[in-house]
């Protein structure tokens, strides 16, 4: 009798352990699902492979996801106002996602810089 209650406690045991494996597993992957990863120094997307799901054995918690930052195409000294009021609000999306504010004026305007075309002056 009690090598009975010694096996069914294994059992359930095993159980317990291959519903939060798959738990796990189901967990990351609907995180890995829902944003796309963007590693935001090298600006490539990386995209979870729905055919590679993460295995149950790996870290239970997901990793972070990062933002998706688009940067504001090059402002050409030709634009008209609409143009710059349109490009103003994008390069002013990017200035918040990256935190500019956080660096030097001469490191902003730097930034400023990168994203003028070369024949427009400032």
């Amino acid at each position: 009798m009690e090598l009975n209650r010694q096996h069914d406690r294994q059992v359930e045991q095993r159980r317990r352990e291959e519903d939060n494996a798959r738990f796990i597993a189901l967990i990351q992957t609907l995180a890995t699902r829902s944003v796309p990863q963007v590693d935001v120094s090298a600006g490539a997307t990386v995209t979870p492979s729905p055919t590679n799901p993460p295995s149950p054995t790996s870290n239970p918690a997901p990793p972070p996801q990062k933002a998706v930052i688009q940067t504001p195409p090059p402002l050409k000294s030709d634009a008209t106002f609409q143009i710059f009021r349109e490009w103003r609000r994008k390069f002013q999306d990017y200035v918040t996602m990256v935190d500019l504010s956080s660096l030097s004026h001469t490191k902003q305007l730097i930034q400023l810089r990168i994203y003028l075309s070369l024949d427009t002056d400032i």
